[in-house]
């Protein structure tokens, strides 16, 4: 690795190397630029001369939720691994990373919970309560895969994962008719559940603990992605119990009492 595949830049000169990355390079993301100055650190050290000095200013963007009737329609059309794994993101938050490190014995089936003791990025270890729905399709894949308490639920890495998903993601659009399902990414249904609860909570401590954020700063992006208004809601009544059950499981949430009634309401 003496020269930069494709661009013939000497990777001891350093001076040609910032001039690649803040000139030739500056309309390329900073992602792809940083992983250029890491892989010419990681040979310097290599060699044992003194790295690049140079960080990017990221700036920070809010980042797009998608509506959850999308979100749906692209769970419910993929195949059982893959559904499951996004429902899970979508019901807990976790980042990808964080679910591929789950093991069966993460999951309390009797109480409904996810333990995630692994975060990722420093964050907390933190439980969440998941849904019966979700459960149910945790139990059939296990018992598919024929896995101990010990095994990892899903296997392989988020980039392998990415590029099946991508493709199906694609296939799904195609046949549903729906160009927003391309724009879903696997951090789509973490946003998705942040805004949500952020919006039904109106506490940002909350979700902070939720998302695992050690830095209150990286929760409060999420303030400025509530902007609904009420015709954005689909409103439901109950007259018992059990319908009152069901559309909690659904995502609804409780207003209030009317004539022995209670009414829900959840976001289009």
């Amino acid at each position: 690795m003496r020269r930069l595949f494709g661009w013939g830049v000497n990777v001891e000169d350093s001076l040609a190397v910032m001039d690649l990355v803040n000139v030739k390079l500056r309309d390329r993301s900073v992602g792809y630029r940083e992983k250029i100055v890491h892989a010419v650190n990681r040979w310097l050290e290599f060699k044992g001369k003194p790295k690049l000095a140079l960080k990017f200013k990221r700036e920070r963007k809010i980042p797009e939720v998608p509506l959850e009737k999308d979100l749906d329609a692209l769970i419910n059309a993929l195949p059982l691994s893959c559904s499951c794994l996004c429902r899970l993101l979508k019901e807990t938050a976790f980042r990808p990373g964080e679910a591929l490190r789950l093991r069966v014995k993460d999951i309390d089936f009797e109480r409904g919970i996810i333990t995630l003791n692994k975060p990722e990025k420093g964050s907390n270890s933190r439980q969440v309560k998941i849904s019966h729905q979700l459960q149910a399709q945790l139990k059939t894949l296990i018992s598919r895969k024929n896995l101990g308490l010990e095994d990892r639920i899903w296997n392989g890495t988020v980039d392998g994962l990415s590029s099946r998903f991508r493709k199906w993601r694609k296939r799904i659009a195609e046949k549903l008719g729906n160009p927003r399902i391309l724009k879903i990414s696997w951090y789509s249904f973490r946003h998705w559940k942040a805004t949500m609860e952020y919006h039904k909570t109106k506490d940002i401590l909350y979700v902070k603990e939720l998302l695992g954020h050690k830095n209150i700063n990286n929760t409060l992006v999420y303030t400025h992605m509530v902007d609904w208004k009420e015709e954005d809601y689909i409103v439901k009544v109950a007259a018992s119990l059990e319908e009152a059950v069901k559309l909690l499981e659904a995502g609804f949430e409780y207003v209030t009492d009317w004539e022995n009634k209670k009414l829900f309401r959840k976001r289009k």
